[in-house]
């Protein structure tokens, strides 16, 4: 998917549920093992996706998340 610039997303995985959109980001480390400024980062990321899912499936709520290899989420706000 593009985003509002033109820039291609490649985000790891759209789920549809009754509910809302969801755009989930997969991160091999532990959550706690990311500095806040990496952290920050990944959210700049998904929420960006976020956009530009809700840019093409308007009418319907996106969330976005990150899941860590610990099994952790962190819920991104969009």
């Amino acid at each position: 998917i593009t985003d509002e610039t033109g820039a291609v997303c490649r985000m790891d995985r759209l789920v549809e549920d009754a509910e809302a959109f969801w755009v989930l980001d997969y991160k091999s480390s532990a959550a706690g093992n990311t500095d806040r400024e990496r952290l920050a980062e990944y959210q700049t990321q998904v929420a960006g996706y976020c956009r530009a899912v809700a840019a093409v499936f308007e009418g319907k709520p996106v969330r976005g998340a990150l899941i860590f290899a610990d099994a952790s989420l962190v819920e991104v706000l969009a």
